[in-house]
């Protein structure tokens, strides 16, 4: 069947087009990205949440270890850490005690003792305190084999910077001379009394 439209201009109704909205492709499009990217970021949460279950599950096998390594490093830090700070300061120096104490006595005078022997060693200097007592002996006298005890030791370290402190003193009708010589030199230096 065939319609005609017989009305005047003025009767007819205006045929108008559907309406759009004019942001409906934007808004589609929109919700489409943001479904893409939920699902991307649920995806990656997923897998996220895979690989810390098993870092959990490899921590709780690996906790037993972790305490035997806590208390061996306590231990280490306790006890090891002084023997390697008592190495480190007296035997592993560039002036060993033992050498040390060996040049000190063998430059000694005959007639000559030493009372006390104290090193002290920190990051910037070490210094060596002699306490002793000379007897005069032959023809030198007490003073004159202080000063040439010191200079052999001053020969062997020439970087050392000392001090002299004597006094005499009558032990049992004996006149000795008591010296205190302060050596004191950088840290790391080689030579040795």
């Amino acid at each position: 069947m065939i319609e005609i439209n017989l009305l005047p201009e003025e009767f007819k109704l205006a045929m108008t087009p559907p309406r759009k909205w004019p942001y409906a492709h934007a808004l589609l499009a929109a919700a489409s990205l943001f479904v893409v990217v939920t699902l991307f970021l649920y995806v990656d949460f997923q897998i996220s949440k895979s690989k810390l279950m098993k870092i959990e599950n490899e921590w709780v096998l690996m906790q037993p270890e972790f305490k035997i390594l806590t208390q061996l490093k306590a231990e280490i830090e306790g006890n090891v850490k002084v023997e390697k700070d008592f190495m480190e300061k007296f035997v592993t120096t560039q002036r060993p005690l033992a050498s040390m104490m060996m040049g000190l006595s063998e430059a000694l005078p005959s007639g000559g003792w030493l009372n006390e022997v104290k090193l002290d060693r920190s990051a910037l200097a070490e210094s060596l305190l002699l306490r002793g007592m000379v007897v005069s002996a032959g023809t030198k006298t007490s003073i004159e084999q202080i000063e040439e005890y010191l200079q052999r030791l001053k020969e062997k370290m020439p970087d050392v910077l000392l001090t002299l402190t004597t006094t005499r003193q009558a032990v049992e009708d004996v006149e000795v001379t008591e010296f205190i010589a302060h050596l004191q030199w950088p840290t790391g230096t080689r030579s040795q009394p």
